[in-house]
C-alpha cells in the first residue's frame, strides 16, 4: 500500500473558486473545521483528495490531522497517517492534497481525516470529514454517504425496525 502526498503546502485546486468559497464561508459552530473535496478516481487506481481545514478563530493556531481508510466494518485497512504541525493564521485556509494507491479489495471503504488545533492561548478544537469510496472489480468509484450505507455492510448487525403488521 502506498500513502503518499500528505503536504501542507498550497497546491493548485480542480475546484472552481465557489467551492472554495463555500468552504472558507461554511457557518458552523466549530472554530477548526475540515472539509474532503475530491476528485474522480484515476485510472492508475489513486484517489485524490484535497483537505481544507478552516481556522474559524482570531488566533493563529497549531494544527496537525491525521488521514485513514476503514472498511465498511470499521476496520483500519490503511492505518492513521499524521502530518507534522502547521501554523496558520486567523480566518484562513489550508490546502493539503493527498494521494493514496492502496490495493483494496472488492467493496465498501471511508476516507476519515480527522484534524486538531491549539491557539496560542491553549484552546484546542477537533474536526473531522470522511468520504467514500466503492472497489468492483479493482476499479474504485467515489461515492456518496448515501450510497455507501446503502450498499455497504455498515448496517449488518443492526436491528431493523420491524414491520407492523396489517389487520
Amino acid at each position: 500500500m502506498i500513502l503518499s502526498g500528505l503536504s501542507t503546502r498550497v497546491q493548485a485546486s480542480p475546484f472552481q473558486s465557489s467551492d472554495l468559497v463555500e468552504i472558507a464561508t461554511q457557518e458552523i459552530a466549530n472554530p477548526l473545521s475540515v472539509k474532503i473535496k475530491y476528485n474522480e478516481a484515476k485510472s492508475d487506481g489513486t484517489l485524490s483528495y484535497y483537505l481544507f481545514i478552516k481556522n474559524r478563530t482570531e488566533h493563529d493556531i497549531v494544527t496537525r490531522y491525521s488521514t485513514e481508510i476503514l472498511d465498511d466494518r470499521g476496520h483500519s485497512i490503511v492505518a492513521p497517517s499524521i502530518s507534522s504541525d502547521f501554523r496558520f493564521s486567523s480566518n484562513s485556509v489550508n490546502q493539503s492534497k493527498v494521494d493514496l494507491n492502496p490495493s483494496l479489495a472488492d467493496g465498501y471503504y471511508v476516507f476519515r481525516v480527522r484534524a486538531v488545533s491549539i491557539d496560542q492561548k491553549g484552546n484546542q478544537s477537533n474536526a473531522f470529514d470522511e468520504a467514500f469510496t466503492e472497489v468492483i472489480k479493482g476499479k474504485k468509484t467515489i461515492i456518496d454517504e448515501e450510497e455507501f450505507n446503502a450498499l455497504s455492510l455498515i448496517n449488518i448487525g443492526v436491528k431493523q425496525p420491524e414491520p407492523k403488521e396489517k389487520n
